[in-house]
């Protein structure tokens, strides 16, 4: 893959031969969004945005899911080391990392009021302001699931158990009973996701060098934003409004007039289906099937899955529009969803720190602009 630098230099002397849309400019190309920009090169995550597929590692998400006993930690460490090998030595320590210190108590007792994504910020910071140097992954992973605890008021852990996600789910006091792999399944749907908008914090974040445990706080501020990490709990709200499946064509009829806004469908970089959707639509169904929200989500389902409304838009149904049914059969409030996305997400982000601290061509990310101001004197 050619770098923008060297584009610049092969056109050389054939400036008079290329058409000008196709030249590379000394200017900076305006690109909002950065989606067509690509600062950083990653083996972790794939989307394959026309077959609706995701890969981590170069395994289908299939792969994860479709097995007797799915793993999200097993999953987390084939990210972070990039081998699909088990390594007990590496659970191990990332459940003992869960246990927090007293230092961490001690601010998350007077982190009492707010929201949980920013608490967990906060947590993750002052870990960063105490540390004298870079945690290894296993121990940052750990933390990271042991300050979200703390974050989602949960009761912290004493003893290491075998499985960090289920120590997570016991400690948060889910429901994980109701179905034995729920939660491992909801943690794997959401490890990661390619250069999105809280991951690309997190690296802007890091290259600066400002340590491990900062780049995870501006994470979770950017997970924080309800454009981001937010979805789910809207898309539970607007089930609520709609009440019942009987309410669902006044609801269609208004999106279709565009007097409303259909939330938890399509995707900025899929284009037919969201692969994490055909996994929680089906989990939720065995949660929740005589639930009235989960039957207002199918009922919209049904009615939008031929209609050329949403198909020449390629509006589907994405992982936010299942995700909240989902754990609220576990018990969770809608409030703490965008925590258990966090931490589910840690496992994506502790692989992109240790991708980022062997990259040979790291640099502190310093983009340019394009100037819209008044011409100076």
């Amino acid at each position: 893959m050619a770098e923008a630098r060297d584009l610049k230099s092969l056109q050389r002397g054939f400036e008079s031969h290329l058409p000008y849309h196709a030249l590379v400019q000394n200017e900076p190309r305006y690109d909002p969004g950065l989606r067509q920009t690509a600062p950083w090169r990653s083996a972790i995550s794939l989307l394959d945005a026309d077959a609706g597929l995701l890969f981590y590692r170069g395994r289908s998400l299939q792969d994860f899911v479709d097995v007797p006993d799915p793993s999200w930690i097993q999953l987390a460490v084939g990210l972070i080391t990039g081998s699909a090998s088990s390594n007990p030595k590496f659970v191990a320590e990332c459940a003992e990392a869960m246990i927090p210190e007293a230092e961490d108590q001690k601010l998350a007792s007077a982190l009492t009021s707010g929201r949980a994504l920013p608490r967990l910020a906060a947590l993750l910071a002052d870990r960063q302001a105490r540390a004298l140097e870079e945690p290894p992954s296993s121990q940052l992973l750990g933390g990271a699931l042991g300050l979200a605890i703390l974050a989602g008021e949960g009761t912290a852990p004493k003893n290491p158990g075998s499985d960090p996600a289920i120590m997570l789910g016991q400690a948060l006091g889910l429901r994980s009973s109701l179905h034995p792999h729920a939660l491992q399944l909801l943690l794997i749907c959401h490890a990661d996701l390619e250069m999105n908008c809280s991951t690309t914090a997190l690296r802007t974040t890091f290259s600066s060098g400002a340590g491990s445990w900062a780049a995870m706080a501006s994470a979770c501020l950017a997970l924080h934003g309800p454009l981001h990490g937010g979805a789910s709990q809207a898309v539970l709200q607007q089930w609520q409004e709609i009440g019942n499946p009987e309410g669902v064509p006044a609801f269609l009829t208004e999106v279709r007039s565009r007097q409303r806004r259909a939330v938890g469908f399509g995707h900025p970089v899929l284009r037919r289906t969201d692969p994490r959707a055909l996994v929680l639509g089906p989990l939720a169904k065995s949660l929740l099937a005589n639930d009235p929200l989960f039957q207002v989500a199918e009922e919209i389902c049904l009615q939008t899955q031929n209609d050329p409304f949403f198909t020449e838009r390629g509006l589907f149904p994405n992982v936010d529009y299942w995700s909240g049914l989902c754990w609220r059969a576990l018990g969770l409030s809608p409030s703490l969803e965008p925590l258990l996305f966090a931490a589910a997400r840690t496992a994506g982000w502790t692989a992109h720190l240790m991708e980022m601290t062997a990259d040979p061509d790291r640099k502190l990310i310093s983009p340019q602009q394009i100037y819209s101001g008044s011409t100076p004197e």
